[in-house]
């Protein structure tokens, strides 16, 4: 039906909606146009009062709009595979099922984007999908046993029939956490059976966390002249003599390794000479032994870590550990972390003293130490063998650096004077001048009588490097009086330090402990250091002993103007604990409850944050101020938003 407009008609149109507006000037049942309204009358119909003719204009349209839809939807349907292996990488792993069941001509493209990247994670939930740090990848997720056999299953041939292959179609594994109850047969099951048929396989991920390999598990990877990601937790004590190569890997994750002979053996095996100038990413991590036979968390004092010839010859103990019940020899403690280095610079063309591209290192991005000694001695060997200057990730955790002095042919007992006459630079101070791109840093580093990471900072700022990222963990000891006066005076250099970076940083962490001869407890930052850090403008995420914000954190917290994450650290973050609300079982997120007004006060004094950490318990933060508590599942995602991790996602 068609509504004409009148000169008297335009009194009236005050309280019409603009739909009934619209009404007046377009017949109803009219195509829509792009302006999302009816196309006008005179577009329609060439004779304004010929109904016949509206209908057959309705019914030529709905004609053409018919054949349109047919013509459009085989042109769909005739794509190439490329045009739809991308309109498929854009939808989720439950539409891309759905999909292959009812499109013939898209099930292979379903197909292809279901299998590409396979990622095994029993935390994965698809409510916390826009919280995901690799957005910019599509992976399907599997977290439960019977879909992980159900994969494992689909992978061999011999068990299931399908058009083609499916394991051809996967390009990434990555194993975060095994779902429970998965045994270690059907691992090795998978292994032996499944994991040959992964012939276009470029990166492989096994969570350390996770069960360990089969060590013949790289003799029965089908696709070693193309894989470029390697993470694999592998029972390295019984390593082989057998030669793998992989000539194209670029980034190599040893998690975890027993010690430097086997660490060594390893790197032989996979020929890490070959392709040291092809590596942007190096993991490595040593396996802490038991409690039995602990070596490495016994050296927590200055003093333990000085090592003498005498000492060595005699194999004495360590000078702080005569009266504990834990005396370990110095036989015991590993020196050699870095000797798998020495046939790469043997058989590097140009070893100079001074870290330049001809290093056999010469790509390398990221550079992740952990739980290992090391001698201050070797810090020029790590300068010749890495190209540091390309370094845009250093971590160093859990590291001891340990100060071995052949010279001295007796037992020390005056530290100051070895300190100022004996003692290497050590590995921070050498490696400073050659770190031009580094970003990001992590260092929980403990050395002999001294704690050079405020000089380290210093460094880096004084040669024009400012970092974005910075996570450090300072430990306190008496033995640091040598060098400096007091605790103070240690954290007043070190939050100095790093106000030097403030133009760039954006992300903090900054953990504070003292080390005793039996434990190790959290020492509280002193409040003028607390207040020079609020110079950092600029930072997202800062991470803190939560006791050294009582009581002063909210009247400070508002000095950080763009702060989006907090994270407190220590039991005692919520301040001190309520004894009446003690229970003998804790009922549901009963340890939320108990700090969540400290939250919720932080919240309403910096209104900019949305995440915040009391100890263990994660809240989201509104802009009204009120706080929400969250689940454990987001506690990874909080931990790479506060700090300096070396993660999946560099794989």
């Amino acid at each position: 039906m068609m509504f004409e407009s009148t000169g008297n008609d335009r009194v009236s149109y005050a309280h019409l909606s603009r739909r009934d507006i619209m009404a007046r000037y377009f017949n109803l049942s009219a195509p829509v146009g792009h302006a999302g309204v009816p196309l006008p009358k005179h577009v329609i119909a060439k004779h304004d009062d010929s109904n016949v003719a509206d209908d057959n204009y309705t019914s030529a349209v709905n004609n053409t709009t018919k054949n349109d839809e047919f013509i459009l939807s085989e042109k769909i349907l005739n794509l190439p595979i490329e045009i739809k292996v991308k309109i498929t990488n854009n939808l989720s792993q439950y539409d891309l099922v759905n999909l292959a069941s009812v499109s013939k001509s898209f099930y292979d493209a379903a197909m292809f984007s279901l299998y590409e990247n396979i990622v095994v994670d029993t935390s994965y939930s698809i409510l916390n999908d826009s919280l995901r740090t690799d957005k910019n990848q599509r992976c399907t997720y599997i977290k439960t046993k019977y879909n992980l056999k159900k994969f494992m299953k689909s992978l061999s041939q011999d068990e299931i029939q399908t058009a083609f292959p499916l394991g051809i179609l996967v390009k990434s594994l990555k194993i975060y956490s095994l779902p429970d109850g998965v045994s270690n047969m059907e691992i090795v099951n998978f292994v032996h059976r499944s994991i040959n048929s992964l012939t276009r396989l470029s990166c492989l991920y096994w969570e350390s966390g996770s069960r360990k390999l089969p060590l013949d598990t790289l003799q029965y990877l089908p696709n070693k002249k193309e894989l470029t990601s390697l993470a694999i937790n592998l029972d390295l004590s019984k390593c082989t003599e057998a030669d793998i190569h992989f000539p194209q890997l670029e980034r190599l994750s040893v998690v975890p390794f027993n010690n430097s002979d086997t660490l060594c053996k390893f790197m032989q095996q996979i020929s890490i000479e070959t392709i040291a100038d092809r590596i942007k990413v190096l993991q490595l991590k040593r396996q802490l032994p038991s409690m039995k036979q602990i070596t490495r968390n016994n050296l927590n004092l200055g003093q333990s870590l000085i090592v003498t010839k005498y000492m060595v010859e005699n194999n004495l103990a360590r000078p702080d550990s005569v009266e504990t019940d834990k005396s370990i020899n110095q036989s015991m403690i590993d020196f050699q972390f870095w000797s798998f280095l020495d046939p790469i610079l043997a058989s590097a063309t140009n070893t100079t003293s001074t870290a330049t591209a001809n290093a056999p290192f010469r790509q390398l991005k990221v550079l992740d130490i952990d739980s290992v000694n090391l001698l201050a001695s070797d810090a020029g060997k790590v300068v010749r063998a890495f190209n540091l200057e390309t370094l845009s990730t250093l971590s160093l955790n859990n590291v001891s650096e340990i100060q071995w002095l052949p010279e001295i042919d007796f037992q020390l007992t005056d530290f100051t004077s070895a300190a100022v006459e004996h003692f290497h630079e050590g590995l921070l101070l050498t490696i400073a001048p050659h770190l031009k791109q580094l970003k990001s840093l992590r260092l929980c580093y403990q050395e002999a009588n001294r704690d050079s990471i405020p000089h380290f900072l210093n460094l880096l700022a004084k040669n024009g490097v400012f970092l974005e990222q910075i996570d450090i963990k300072i430990t306190w000891d008496d033995s640091k009086l040598v060098t400096v006066l007091s605790w103070e005076q240690l954290m007043q250099s070190c939050t100095k330090s790093i106000c030097k970076h403030k133009s760039k940083l954006k992300k903090l962490s900054l953990v504070t402990q003292e080390s005793l001869r039996y434990c190790e407890v959290p020492k509280e930052i002193p409040i003028d250091s607390v207040l020079r850090l609020t110079e950092c403008k600029n930072l997202e995420s800062l991470r803190i002993n939560g006791d050294s914000l009582q009581p002063t954190g909210i009247h400070i917290l508002h000095r950080f103007p763009k702060l989006r994450f907090l994270s407190l650290r220590g039991k005692r973050s919520g301040g001190p604990p309520h004894m009446g609300l003690q229970m003998a079982h804790n009922g549901i997120m009963d340890d939320w409850y108990r700090v969540m007004h400290v939250a919720i006060t932080l919240a309403q004094a910096n209104k900019q944050l949305q995440f915040v950490k009391i100890d263990k318990c994660l809240f989201e933060c509104g802009k009204s101020g009120n706080a929400i508590p969250r689940p454990d599942v987001l506690n990874n995602w909080f931990s790479k938003q506060t700090r300096v991790l070396v993660t999946e996602d560099e794989f």
